[in-house]
């Protein structure tokens, strides 16, 4: 018996699993559907799927704009389905931070978010060349620089 034959896909199989990946990539509602539906405790790794298996580390404005496509059609199911305002600020971590934190994690996706938000950013902000995108640094330059203003004040 060869069970080596059962371990692979067939051309047409791949051809298929292909042509899937490719459908949900390019029409992230259905991916945005599930992934404002599956509860907390399940999203990280449902996350993580999506985004390594259907984006993966792929390097075009393509793939950047439809990832940001995703986030905002997951921001959308989530605030509808919440019952007041009240609970989306009490809510549990939504997923849409989840995916952010896994779209931080690609270098490419974070100099295509800081080139794209850059002016608009500029003009609302006062903000350097390279803006940080990483809620604790963030944080953390504001905490500073609020301890510099205070001191300077004291003095």
């Amino acid at each position: 018996e060869n069970h080596l034959e059962d371990d692979f896909l067939t051309p047409q199989q791949i051809d298929a699993y292909h042509d899937f990946f490719g459908y949900l990539q390019t029409n992230p509602d259905y991916v945005a559907h599930l992934l404002a539906l599956v509860p907390n405790e399940e999203a990280d790794n449902l996350v993580e799927i999506f985004f390594y298996s259907i984006y993966g580390d792929n390097v075009s404005e393509k793939v950047e704009f439809l990832i940001l496509d995703l986030f905002r059609l997951v921001m959308i199911a989530e605030i509808t389905s919440a019952k007041s305002i009240g609970a989306l600020l009490e809510g549990p971590r939504w997923n849409t931070v989840r995916m952010f934190c896994y779209y931080n994690k690609r270098l490419t996706a974070v100099e295509f978010l800081q080139k794209a938000l850059r002016p608009g950013m500029a003009q609302v902000l006062d903000i350097d060349e390279t803006f940080d995108l990483v809620p604790l640094t963030v944080y953390g330059k504001m905490k500073n620089e609020g301890m510099k203003n205070v001191a300077t004040q004291e003095e």
